[in-house]
C-alpha cells in the first residue's frame, strides 16, 4: 500500500509492470519452442531469456519459430477458453463450506460470504480430464505440445480480465487506492472485491486457473514421458504434490487489502 502511494519518487515505475508482463511472455515462449524442439537453440533461447545480448541470426531464429510454436492460435483459444469457462462453471454451481470472510474496511467492515468449494471442485476437475483423455477426446499430451501456444493466450487473457475488473471498479466508482497513473493502477488493480454472483473473482482467479494450470502442465509432461519413455521419472510423479486445493480460510485475508490486480490473472 505504501509502494502505491509513493510510486512516483521512483523513476519511470509506471513501465516495471509492462516490462515485467512481457518478460513472462518471452519466457513462456521460449519455453514452448525449446519444449517443441528439443535440439533447438537451448544456448540461444536461454540467453534472449536473461537479457544478454543477442546476435541477428539467434534473434532470427527465435522470431522463426514463434508464429509456429508461440503463437495465440485458434486451437489455444478453445482450449484455454474452455477450461476457464469450466472452471467458472463448477465454481459457481458446486458446493462447499460457507464461510464467512473477515470484515472488510472499505465496505465499513461488512463481511462476505464465500463458497469454499475448491477441493469438490478439483476431483470434478480430476475426474473430466481423466474421461476426456481416456476416450481420446482430449488428450493430456496436447497441453505440453501447446505450451508456447496456450501461455501467449493466457497472457493475453490475463490483460482482458485485469482491464474488465478495473473499468468496471472505475465506472462504478468502487475503485480504491488509486494514483493517477493508469498503467500502475491498472496493473496493480482498482477493484478491491469484484464478484459474479457468488463467486469471489479474485480468489478465484487467484487459485482456480493458475494452480490447474500448473497441475496439469505437470500431468501432460509426465503423460508425454510415458509415451515417448514408457516410464515416469520422479521428479514428473512428484510434481502434483506442491499444487494443492486451497480450500482454507486463512486465504481470504488477502481480500481485506489487495485489489485485483494482474499478477493474480
Amino acid at each position: 500500500m505504501g509502494c502505491r502511494r509513493n510510486h512516483d519518487r521512483l523513476p519511470n515505475s509506471h513501465v516495471l509492470p509492462l516490462d515485467l508482463s512481457l518478460v513472462l511472455w518471452r519466457k513462456s515462449c521460449s519455453s514452448g519452442i525449446h519444449w517443441r524442439h528439443q535440439a533447438f537453440l537451448m544456448e540461444d533461447v536461454g540467453t534472449c531469456c536473461q537479457g544478454i545480448s543477442i546476435n541477428n541470426y539467434q534473434l532470427a531464429r527465435i522470431l522463426w519459430h514463434l508464429p509456429q510454436d508461440a503463437s495465440p492460435n485458434a486451437y489455444a483459444w478453445k482450449v484455454y477458453g474452455g477450461n476457464f469457462l469450466f472452471q467458472l462453471f463448477i465454481a459457481w454451481i458446486l458446493p462447499g463450506y460457507q464461510q464467512e470472510g473477515l470484515p472488510v474496511p472499505s465496505l465499513n467492515y461488512k463481511t462476505l460470504m464465500y463458497n469454499c468449494n475448491a477441493l469438490v471442485c478439483l476431483y470434478t476437475t480430476l475426474i473430466t480430464a481423466a474421461t476426456l483423455h481416456y476416450y481420446n477426446i482430449f488428450r493430456l499430451t496436447e497441453i505440453i505440445d501447446n505450451y508456447g501456444h496456450l501461455m501467449s493466450v493466457s497472457m493475453i487473457f490475463g490483460f482482458g480480465v485485469s482491464l474488465i475488473t478495473y473499468l468496471y471498479a472505475v465506472l462504478t466508482g468502487t475503485a480504491l487506492r488509486m494514483s493517477g497513473n493508469f498503467f500502475y493502477d491498472y496493473f496493480m488493480g482498482a477493484c478491491l472485491n469484484p464478484r459474479l454472483g457468488s463467486i469471489d473473482l479474485k480468489m478465484w482467479a487467484e487459485v482456480r486457473i493458475p494452480w490447474v494450470i500448473v497441475f496439469f502442465l505437470s500431468v501432460s509432461g509426465a503423460c508425454k514421458q510415458y509415451e515417448q519413455l514408457g516410464y515416469v521419472t520422479p521428479v514428473s510423479s512428484g510434481t502434483w504434490k506442491s499444487v494443492l486445493p486451497r480450500n482454507s480460510p486463512p486465504i481470504l485475508e488477502h481480500g481485506l487489502h489487495d485489489p485485483c490486480h494482474w499478477i493474480l490473472h
